[in-house]
């Protein structure tokens, strides 16, 4: 499934009263730790109604090439660690995990997940975990090439042109991300992160990326 994919499901599964009520989510900063939590329930509620469940798998460890291929000597899992410029063979207490996965077209799809408002997401801080998970795949995908990684972004508030160039390290010339906008309506409403609206009233952006 790649990352348009999924944001249409998304878009396609929600009446504007249901996003209203995601809003109000993610707007009360309170919730802030259980916003990922919840979001992630409510996209595998979704796979559920599509019929796209099979083998649904929560923290779901990396497995290592080796051990796809058959060669039960080496270690079966993939761990990584900052400054995440590779992966490396491990067994499965120490393995890194994705937040969710389930099987699709035959394959095993890997989501990665994280929740902030827009404000966090643009200082210097917060946006380096998100980097940083970009990162983590590459790492990941350079030791098992056969990972199927999808990174999701939910982020509430709004982007002002000011922000473009910390947004624009998601999306550029080099790497593609999507962004369902859901203060917009229609086809207009999923599109290249760097075409997102600026400005505009405080919403939840969902921002897809498939490695």
């Amino acid at each position: 499934m790649y990352a348009q994919d999924i944001l249409r499901l998304l878009q396609q599964h929600y009446a504007p009263s249901q996003l209203d009520h995601a809003n109000r989510i993610f707007a009360e900063n309170r919730l802030q730790n259980c916003w990922k939590d919840w979001l992630s329930a409510e996209i595998l509620n979704v796979l559920l109604q599509q019929g796209l469940s099979e083998h649904i798998s929560i923290d779901l460890p990396y497995p290592n090439v080796a051990q796809i291929a058959g060669r039960s000597d080496a270690p079966a899992y993939l761990t990584t660690k900052a400054p995440f410029k590779s992966a490396k063979a491990c067994e499965k207490r120490y393995a890194s995990k994705c937040d969710f996965a389930f099987n699709i077209d035959d394959q095993q799809l890997f989501v990665e997940m994280r929740c902030a408002n827009t404000r966090e997401f643009l200082t210097t801080r917060e946006n380096k975990k998100f980097s940083d998970d970009f990162k983590r795949v590459k790492a990941l995908q350079q030791r098992n090439e056969n990972l199927n990684i999808l990174v999701l972004f939910a982020l509430y508030g709004c982007i002002t042109p000011e922000d473009m160039q910390l947004v624009q390290q998601f999306d550029n010339s080099h790497t593609c991300s999507y962004v369902w906008d859901t203060g917009l309506t229609g086809s207009t409403s999923i599109g290249r992160l760097a075409h997102v609206q600026r400005n505009g009233e405080a919403r939840l952006l969902i921002i897809a990326h498939n490695t």
